[in-house]
């Protein structure tokens, strides 16, 4: 059956010994070194998720950012078009008033020209009365003549009066 024996009992005290050494030189660091291994590991997890965290914060002011630029660029491209037509329609009235202004021009310059050309044909229609009458006074001859110098006094008055309704 079971027999104690010496060699029994100092087996179990070296058992013992090395135990407790184990434990005191082995068990001991080992599990100080895996503390601080968890204890990093841990850190590290929660300095990830702080980073993150950060990462996205960064993230949704970049996000928010970027809407304000669109928003901004769009705004700028509904001004720049509003200043577009502004100048459009300044340069479009500047066109036609300078239009309105060349008309008028035109319009004086020839009411200018159809007063001086009537000035003119009534001169000549007046130097022609004057040489009819001229000739009448002077005598040329008999009524023949006269009625010749008629003639041709009407028809000079009548070539200036058909060149000016042409």
């Amino acid at each position: 059956m079971l027999r104690l024996d010496f060699n029994l009992v100092l087996e179990m005290i070296n058992l013992l010994v090395l135990f407790l050494l184990l434990r005191r030189f082995l068990i001991r660091p080992i599990t100080n070194i895996m503390e601080k291994r968890e204890a990093m590991i841990a850190d590290g997890l929660n300095n990830a998720r702080s980073e993150q965290e950060k990462a996205l914060e960064l993230k949704r002011q970049y996000e928010d950012s970027l809407r304000g630029a669109r928003e901004e660029s769009r705004k700028m491209l509904e001004q720049a078009g509003l200043d577009a037509k502004d100048e459009y329609d300044r340069i479009v009235s500047d066109a036609d008033d300078r239009a309105d202004k060349m008309l008028r021009s035109a319009r004086d310059a020839i009411s200018a020209e159809r007063e001086q050309t009537m000035l003119r044909m009534k001169t000549e229609a007046a130097k022609l009365a004057m040489d009819a009458a001229k000739k009448i006074v002077t005598g040329y001859g008999g009524p023949d003549d006269s009625q010749s110098a008629y003639d041709l006094f009407l028809e000079e008055a009548g070539d200036s009066h058909e060149d000016r309704e042409d």
